[in-house]
């Protein structure tokens, strides 16, 4: 009688020993020779990489359950479909981008911080999502990756505070960008005025962001503002933030024609 995983089959002994671990070998109802600690260890193999397969598919799932964004097509944006003729300064913005999600990719400790800026419609948001979609596919282990429309965040939280139900509360959306791998914060300053003497709503945006960005250090923020713009809206410290952090990281897309607009 041999035991397989806690059930007791019935089999009959061979003459023949497992080279392996040195015991006899059982015969199978064919009557083939079979080792029941070799079959154990490939049922304990087969089942961790069932295990680690579905810790790998939850984690990569996170950029498509848990994203804010404004279109579901917004994920298929990838760098082998960012348009961009050979010596322009597209292309340039996908070569510096690819560089970023390599060195994110390679060093999953490294706190790495990148500003695409520049006037809209210029690819800012689909590279940043080519970013985690590189990141997403080749990182091993995976990396949690989140895109975060700043508008569709704000909306949340603000909606959570109206239903009860809602997990987007504020605590939760500040734990959980602050916690992810790679963040990107799309459409930075798109959220609304935030200057100095703006509403107590606009006070509550600032305190939230700067919160996050004391949490997270692996950050990707796409903004329509200049250096400058950005300076004048935010405040000292999360303006502080994003520039010390991003040096040789910023991506200038001023002067590239809004594809938005083209047929």
């Amino acid at each position: 009688m041999q035991s397989l995983e806690g059930i007791a089959i019935k089999t009959e002994k061979s003459d023949k020993m497992c080279l392996k671990h040195n015991i006899p070998m059982a015969l199978d109802r064919q009557g083939k020779p079979f080792c029941t600690e070799c079959i154990k260890e490939q049922i304990k193999a087969e089942k961790e990489k069932q295990v680690a397969k579905f810790n790998h598919d939850k984690i990569v799932s996170i950029l498509r359950r848990k994203s804010l964004v404004d279109d579901v097509n917004d994920f298929d944006k990838l760098f082998s479909n960012f348009e961009a003729d050979k010596g322009s300064k597209e292309a340039q913005m996908g070569n510096l981008a690819y560089k970023v999600a390599h060195e994110l990719i390679d060093n999953p400790q490294k706190p790495i911080t990148a500003l695409f800026y520049g006037t809209p419609g210029e690819g800012k948001s689909h590279l940043a999502m080519s970013v985690l979609n590189e990141v997403n596919q080749k990182s091993k282990p995976p990396q949690k990756c989140l895109f975060v429309d700043i508008n569709n965040l704000f909306d949340a939280i603000y909606h959570s505070k109206d239903d009860p139900t809602s997990w987007w509360t504020e605590y939760n959306a500040i734990q959980f960008l602050g916690d992810v791998d790679v963040l990107v914060i799309d459409d930075f300053g798109s959220e609304s005025s935030m200057r100095r003497d703006a509403t107590e709503a606009t006070e509550f945006k600032q305190k939230v962001l700067k919160k996050i960005l004391d949490k997270q250090r692996r950050l990707i923020v796409t903004t329509n503002l200049t250096l400058s713009q950005l300076q004048q809206t935010y405040s000292p410290k999360i303006v502080s933030r994003l520039l010390s952090d991003s040096r040789g990281r910023r991506l200038d897309f001023t002067g590239i024609s809004d594809k938005r607009l083209e047929l």
